[in-house]
């Protein structure tokens, strides 16, 4: 396919107006010059936003601080995740980092990486939190879900070793 008479940005600078041409979802060339004809629209790398948090309530007003990870159940969670996931890939972002992943962001990379679901790249890195650090603080202490803690570097090098052998941070 070709599109003629683009704006095009390559990430260093912008190009003009060009041709661009892709088969099967990958650019093949861009060539620069031409008539601009598309005064609107513009053709750019794809965004990287590397401060995500997927799993969090999709729909304006789902969210009771600190209540609705508790009342929501984990497959719910991971379908609001998805949400936002596709949310940024319809805006640009081909590419996200979540920095306290659990098992619902790295389920949601791998549908993405099978071709299940379009989605962005998904970096998914799970936390390593102190007893009484920012994610165990907001959890209740009769919570049934609560995330791990890791007090002292044996146990700091422990989490993360399990995180490692769940593989979170692996993408296409």
């Amino acid at each position: 396919m070709r599109l003629s008479g683009i704006r095009v940005w390559d990430g260093t600078e912008q190009l003009g107006p060009a041709t661009v041409e892709w088969q099967e979802g990958a650019i093949t060339e861009v060539a620069p010059g031409g008539t601009e004809r598309w005064p609107e629209l513009s053709l750019l790398p794809g965004l990287i936003d590397t401060h995500v948090h997927l799993t969090g309530p999709a729909r304006p007003g789902d969210y009771t601080y600190g209540t609705w990870p508790l009342v929501t159940t984990v497959a719910e969670q991971a379908l609001h995740a998805a949400a936002h996931a596709r949310r940024a890939l319809a805006c640009g972002v081909t590419t996200v980092r979540d920095m306290a992943s659990d098992e619902r962001p790295v389920a949601l990379r791998r549908a993405f990486d099978a071709g299940l679901r379009d989605g962005p790249r998904v970096l998914a890195y799970g936390v390593v939190n102190m007893t009484g650090g920012h994610q165990d603080l907001f959890t209740p202490p009769d919570a049934p879900h609560r995330p791990p803690t890791a007090d002292g570097p044996d146990a700091c090098r422990t989490l993360v070793r399990r995180y490692a052998r769940a593989g979170p941070t692996a993408s296409r």
